[in-house]
């Protein structure tokens, strides 16, 4: 029996959106000019949490599209298995088979559309680790999975490919 798939950060941005609506109203600041400086410190570490969050949000938007692009590359790859199959049965010898160009096109799209979310996402957790270390300083796997990618300064490419320049 398959596993019913949810996005990996689900939980956190269900946690978060709980944590906002416990988050008390700010006074008003023109009752009383006092409040000034803390309410701009406050201020700023809504915006910096509210940041954080929102790109939580994308990356996980991005896992779901994931997830979408994966289900429609195998659904027309077994397309693609099934013509090949009735093709075997009508002729068991035959070794070149006529595989419909719409379903390559297709996968060659999916592949391209799930190469740039990769990317995307890549990048958005590398920015999130970055800020999270404005905040604290312990290390873990992600920390350092980032720091090897930074320290490479390869990104990932399409088949695995990436662009160098030769040395003469």
């Amino acid at each position: 029996m398959l596993a019913v798939w949810t996005n990996p950060f689900t939980l956190f941005l269900r946690n978060a959106h709980a944590a906002y609506r416990t988050i008390p109203r700010q006074p008003e600041i023109h009752t009383d000019p006092s409040l000034h400086s803390s309410f701009k410190l406050v201020s700023e570490d809504r915006r910096f949490v509210f940041d954080i969050v929102d790109r939580i949000e994308a990356v996980a938007a991005a896992f779901d599209r994931l997830h979408v692009l994966c289900k429609m590359y195998l659904r027309s790859q077994d397309k693609t298995d099934a013509v090949i199959e009735k093709q075997r049965l009508d002729d068991p010898s035959r070794v070149h088979f006529e595989v419909p160009e719409s379903e390559k096109r297709k996968r060659d799209q999916y592949e391209w559309e799930a190469f740039a979310l990769a990317v995307f996402a890549c990048y958005e957790i590398s920015v999130i680790v970055a800020l999270k270390v404005v905040f604290a300083q312990p290390s873990s796997h992600l920390e350092y999975l980032v720091g090897v990618r930074n320290k490479i300064l390869v990104h990932a490419r399409r088949d695995g490919f990436v662009k160098t320049r030769l040395l003469d």
